[in-house]
């Protein structure tokens, strides 16, 4: 019988509640999407085709103007999640409150400004585009930020009844679609200048 108890002890200290586990998932998932935005902000093609426009854009003025349009757009949406996401760590820093996100982002302005961004990131990232044939692949980055869960009210879906953990890893993925499609054009731009 003695046996037994160390084993007990053992095997209920080892076992991880099913909330656990769901939290350490959407933290790695999201310090994976955080780490891959940093690599696309530092050496990434977002930063470097734009670094390349602006040594080149004599070639084009006009052309180099949609590419500072977009970039300014894209790193201010960039900034604006960062500031939502220091917003939810400040009300819920463990990550485990279902609420939070909801109350921040569904059918709020800052919700709401979430999709301006969005709009806007759009139409610049159109507007700057060259040729058609990355169109699909601007819209297919776009689409991913805008309409992955096929509800209409896309921001509910994603934030209602979510704990906050799970709304930081959506924000992450937000950016990183946002940076995406920005990087999209950003390259087309620089290609045909």
């Amino acid at each position: 019988m003695k046996p037994f108890f160390p084993l007990c002890i053992l095997l209920f200290a080892a076992c991880e509640s099913p909330s656990s586990q769901i939290k350490k998932s959407f933290q790695t998932v999201n310090a994976s999407l955080e780490k891959s935005n940093q690599v696309v902000l530092a050496k990434g093609q977002y930063a470097l085709a734009y670094n390349n426009i602006q040594l080149h854009r004599d070639k084009n003025p006009q052309l180099a103007a949609k590419a500072d349009s977009l970039y300014a757009m894209a790193e201010e949406a960039r900034l604006y999640v960062d500031q939502l996401k220091q917003r939810l760590l400040a009300v819920d820093s463990v990550g485990e409150t279902i609420g939070p996100a909801e109350k921040l982002l569904v059918h709020t302005p800052a919700g709401d400004s979430i999709l301006t961004y969005l709009q806007k990131i759009s139409w610049y990232a159109h507007g700057g585009l060259t040729t058609k044939e990355k169109t699909h692949r601007l819209d297919s980055a776009l689409n991913e930020a805008r309409n992955s869960s096929g509800e209409k009210d896309w921001m509910s879906a994603y934030f209602k009844q979510t704990p906050t953990v799970g709304a930081l890893t959506i924000l992450s993925k937000i950016q990183s679609d946002f940076l995406h499609a920005a990087s999209i054009t950003l390259e087309d731009i620089d290609q045909h200048l």
